[in-house]
């Protein structure tokens, strides 16, 4: 049967208990349920009117059932975006039913188990947008709750999170590795286990996938995770990293072959890699003298005839660097660190010689900055 608004209200009538009537809405929201053929938007939009009337007209019954509301709700409010803009409206009704229920800002906290219950149930949906909707969920929870999120939840959506990236890829397999990002920006709980390890080995595996879009996502993302690690993966990332720097044009993909668009994933990709080596360059002293100087003389060499944009990510980068290697810059071999500041001064001076980028001699100036304080002290 096809599920309209109509439909809905009779079936509505005929619930006596309202835990059967939000379990039923549940199943229509999220469109999973082989046995109901859903017409999607309208189906979502009849649940969250529906859901809009009880708060409205009976708020005590939506009180004593939050536990199945709250996390419905929550979930069905990252429904995805439709580029040209035509789900807005359900979107914002979905946003506005969740500021009604979460008024005082108390409810996820309150309601993080049955949240984290409700998104590992469509993680395990077969449907690919159930998946990536719940990943999106999964990233603002994380992001809300931050490190006072229960460190079993946070163990178990991990487990999950890596079990569903195995496979193909797919449309919005990417907001897995976001959610995966935002629940190890607290990684206290997870250093030194067996889930860093396989973790790390899940998403670099996801960075050497062939579509660049989301080879993007993925090195983003495994950036963000390493930024919060103190272990040291490094070797492994640069394996994938140097594989991209030395790319010809013609190894980046273009999905009609036009030079084109082969030019932008070229320095798109380039820009992604760039920002991820700022945010993944090891703490370790003994790593950063093993690949200092290629990578910043591969980064000088790199600032010579590249766009803008990849100009701007390469100085950020070596802003990064130094930052990050100043105690190897104070005290390390006195002719590495001499050759990397004649590498230092000659990106200097490269980007302050480009008079009207702006963004460039920014991160230029950023880095003499550093530089100074490094040797001030």
């Amino acid at each position: 049967m096809v599920i309209t608004l109509d439909l809905l209200h009779i079936i509505i009538i005929n619930y006596n208990f309202i835990d059967e009537l939000i379990e039923f809405l549940a199943v229509v929201a999220i469109c999973h349920n082989s046995r109901l053929d859903v017409n999607e938007e309208a189906g979502r939009r009849a649940v969250c009117h529906t859901l809009q009337a009880i708060v409205t007209y009976s708020q005590d019954c939506i009180r004593d059932k939050q536990d199945l509301t709250l996390p419905l709700v929550f979930f069905a409010k990252h429904l995805e975006k439709v580029p040209d803009g035509q789900n807005n409206t359900e979107f914002e009704e979905w946003g506005n039913l969740w500021e009604d229920l979460d008024a005082g800002f108390g409810a996820m906290a309150n309601s993080e188990g049955a949240i984290v219950d409700f998104c590992e149930a469509a993680l395990g949906s077969q449907l690919w947008k159930v998946k990536a909707q719940a990943g999106r969920a999964i990233a603002t929870l994380c992001q809300r709750r931050g490190e006072d999120l229960q460190d079993a939840r946070r163990h178990s959506l991990l487990n999950l999170l890596i079990g569903s990236l195995s496979g193909r890829t797919w449309d919005g397999k990417e907001d897995l590795l976001h959610a995966l990002a935002a629940l190890m920006k607290y990684p206290k709980c997870i250093e030194g286990t067996e889930i860093e390890f396989h973790l790390i080995e899940a998403m670099l595996k996801e960075c050497k996938k062939e579509n660049a879009i989301y080879k993007r996502h993925a090195l983003r993302a495994v950036g963000d995770v390493m930024a919060s690690l103190s272990t040291d993966y490094f070797d492994k990332l640069f394996e994938i990293l140097n594989e991209i720097f030395n790319k010809d044009d013609s190894d980046f993909e273009s999905g009609d072959k036009d030079n084109g668009e082969k030019y932008n994933n070229k320095y798109l990709m380039l820009e992604t890699c760039y920002e991820t080596l700022s945010k993944s360059w090891p703490k370790m002293q003994s790593t950063q003298e093993k690949y200092c100087e290629d990578i910043v003389g591969g980064c000088v060499q790199r600032l010579r005839g590249s766009t803008r944009q990849v100009q701007v990510a390469v100085m950020s980068s070596l802003c990064s660097i130094a930052d990050k290697s100043k105690s190897l810059l104070r005290d390390g071999d006195h002719g590495q660190v001499t050759r990397l500041n004649e590498s230092f001064i000659t990106a200097l001076d490269l980007a302050l010689s480009i008079t009207k980028h702006t963004k460039l001699r920014k991160e230029a100036l950023n880095l003499l900055q550093i530089l100074q304080n490094v040797y001030k002290g």
